[in-house]
């Protein structure tokens, strides 16, 4: 794992001033981690945000990001990052972020009540894709965080299944193949939205794991979840914003959209019937490739509170808005 040290003489420091030194996205990345998040100094965002900055999903602003944090660390005082893997490509940084610590004091968010503490060890995991502008500063942020779990953590809400788990092979490896390893993601997605599973059997190796936060799948698993899916949102299409490989890692943002408009099969004994919503959830998944380019290993996060919201599968009635933490 990646461990976070502000004394690595390869790191960008973040002056008084809010003063960039020379180093690469990813740096400043690590930098800012530790700085908002360990520190809880918001002051930066101030200098090395843009003007502009954006944060989705939600669409916020700097200033609704800076109350995250301070809402994080007045909850958690004693909260720490780690970064357990980076990958860079142009202006892009992708990164597998986890946060802990106690929940120890109340998390009150924007326009919800406080939420007591519980004194329980608290641990967050998030793939966040950041964007930097000309000016290298900090312009746009994408977060796949899990609510569902938040909430769970809290203890507003019971959640069945395994944690995120940590990555097992978080190096990034480079055997030349980092083109090949794009196209065959780009392929993907686009079989992904003809309902063409066939790409999966070509392209995941056969003892292929998926981790997502409704738990782990295998190959098979994996192509009998999604071929429900669809069945219940037959115009289901995933739209890419950005791919992002580094080595033998491909990042892929991507919303997935459609409408409820079939009944969900889940098993022998467990069907929905269909609420004609519409779903928009944004995604991050992190894959990883072997030395013979097939994937071997997907790490998806995204809201699965929201999932299950947008499709009116559970109500929010009596849980606040959370914000989701991801930096």
């Amino acid at each position: 794992m990646v461990r976070l040290c502000l004394s690595l003489a390869v790191a960008v420091w973040l002056t008084a001033a809010g003063v960039q030194a020379q180093g690469t996205s990813k740096d400043t990345v690590r930098a800012l981690i530790v700085e908002l998040y360990d520190r809880g100094n918001v002051a930066i965002v101030d200098t090395q945000f843009a003007a502009d900055f954006i944060r989705h999903p939600g669409d916020t602003d700097a200033a609704a990001f800076k109350i995250a944090i301070l809402a994080l660390r007045a909850a958690m005082p004693d909260l720490h990052s780690e970064v357990e893997w980076l990958i860079q490509q142009d202006d892009l940084v992708a990164a597998r972020l986890w946060l802990r610590g106690t929940f120890t004091g109340e998390y009150i968010a924007p326009d919800a009540l406080p939420i007591p503490p519980t004194n329980q060890p608290i641990e967050l995991a998030a793939n966040v894709i950041y964007r930097f502008d000309e000016a290298r500063l900090l312009a746009e942020e994408w977060d796949g965080f899990d609510n569902l779990r938040f909430y769970s953590q809290l203890g507003l809400i019971a959640v069945p299944g395994a944690p995120a788990p940590m990555m097992q092979y978080p190096a990034v490896v480079d055997v030349g193949m980092s083109a090949q390893n794009r196209q065959v993601i780009e392929q993907y997605f686009t079989a992904y939205n003809q309902g063409n599973w066939a790409v999966v059997d070509n392209s995941f190796k056969t003892d292929f794991v998926s981790h997502s936060p409704f738990g782990m799948l295998d190959r098979t698993s994996m192509v009998a979840d999604l071929t429900r899916l669809r069945g219940a949102l037959p115009d289901m299409s995933a739209s890419v914003e950005a791919l992002i490989t580094e080595g033998n890692w491909t990042a892929a943002l991507y919303t997935l959209r459609g409408t409820f408009t079939n009944s969900f099969v889940a098993g022998e004994t467990i069907t929905t019937p269909p609420t004609g919503q519409p779903l928009n959830l944004l995604i991050v998944t992190f894959y990883r490739f072997d030395e013979q380019g097939l994937v071997a290993e997907a790490f998806e996060l995204y809201d699965s509170l929201n999932f299950m919201t947008q499709l009116g599968l559970l109500s929010l009635v009596a849980l606040p808005t959370a914000t989701p933490p991801g930096s």
